[in-house]
This record gives structure tokens, sequence and C-alpha cells, in this order.
């Protein structure tokens, strides 16, 4: 929020290349910082679990977002310009649309075969398994079945977070991984010319 304009400022003056290159691939860190949490004690420990990567990730964005559209608006005719930017608008969108409908199932997926084969290790009867594994597509959102007896409550909540940590740890590296080969691209794609 704060640099995204000086941001479109220098790119406009210097050209977009450098940002479009070290814009993503410090997004990258920031989802590797992210992917590095494992459990945490609670909001206290928001401070040095989470804003580190959450700052890492908007001073990427900062360098990326503005430039990105400099890069776009200034590659067309001015005559053409609505279009260009309806397009890179319409991408965008459907950018966010389509990772979260692939992130989330593929996050869907490592929860449940971690909740799976966790459940097996519990040695849990049929029915406390079965409501424990009718859960798998719940994610963050999964709980410790009522009728799941005291003694077991504590070792099937720890497999539940170990589980939505797996996939959450997951998704974060495969966010690292997009965000630096959109830094590779940039480096061989885009002109370093202003």
């Amino acid at each position: 929020m704060l640099f995204s304009r000086k941001a479109g400022s220098l790119a406009d003056r210097y050209g977009a290349r450098w940002f479009l290159v070290a814009g993503p691939a410090l997004v990258g860190v920031g989802f590797l910082l992210l992917g590095q949490v494992q459990r945490t004690a609670g909001f206290t420990s928001y401070w040095y679990t989470y804003l580190p990567g959450v700052l890492v990730f908007g001073a990427g964005m900062a360098l990326t977002v503005a430039p990105l559209t400099t890069t776009v608006m200034s590659a067309i005719e001015e005559n053409m310009a609505g279009t260009a930017s309806g397009i890179n608008n319409a991408v965008s969108r459907m950018a966010g649309v389509l990772s979260i409908a692939i992130l989330g199932s593929m996050a869907v997926a490592a929860f449940s075969q971690e909740l799976h084969s966790g459940a097996a290790t519990l040695l849990l009867d049929a029915s406390t398994e079965q409501a424990v594994l009718a859960q798998a597509n719940q994610l963050g959102g999964a709980t410790v079945p009522e009728q799941v007896p005291d003694a077991q409550r504590e070792p099937i909540q720890q497999l539940l977070d170990a589980s939505f940590l797996k996939a959450y740890t997951l998704v974060m590296h495969l966010c690292v991984a997009l965000a630096l080969l959109a830094s590779v691209v940039a480096a061989f794609f885009i002109s370093s010319k202003r």
C-alpha cells in the first residue's frame, strides 16, 4: 500500500523488467516464510511467525502490481488502452479463481490423505474413525466429533492440526514455485528497456 505507487513511477523511469523479476521472487520468499510456520501458541505468536512472511509477501506485491499494469498498458497503442485494461483485469480475476480452485483441491486432497494415514495409526474404533474421516473436506474447520471419548480427543485434535499443517505447507510451497517461475519468465520475456 505504501510503496506500490512509487514502484510504478520507478518502473516508468527505469523499465519494469527488474521489478517484475524481484517482485515475484520476493513474493516467493514471503510464501516460503509462511510455509515454515508450525502450530503456534495463538495470536501472541503471530508477530514472529506469520507477520514476517506477510510483510515480505506484501513488499513483493508492491514491487509487482503497479509495474505489471504499467507494462501491460504501455505494450499497446493508446486507442486500445480500454481493451488492454479489461483483458488485464479479466486475466487477474480468472487467475485468482483458478488458483483457489486448483490449490484448494490440492489442499483438501493432502489434508484427507494425511487424515486417513494418521487415523490408521491411532487405532480408533470403527465408528470414531468414520466420524473423524467424514471431516476430510473441512480443512481448518474440522473438529473432534462430539461422540469421541475424552481419552481420544487430544490425539485426534493433534491429528487434525497436523493434517491441516501438511496441506497448508504444500500449498505454500506450490506458491513459492509459481512465484519463482513468474520471476524467471519475467527475466526472459520482459524487455529491460523503458
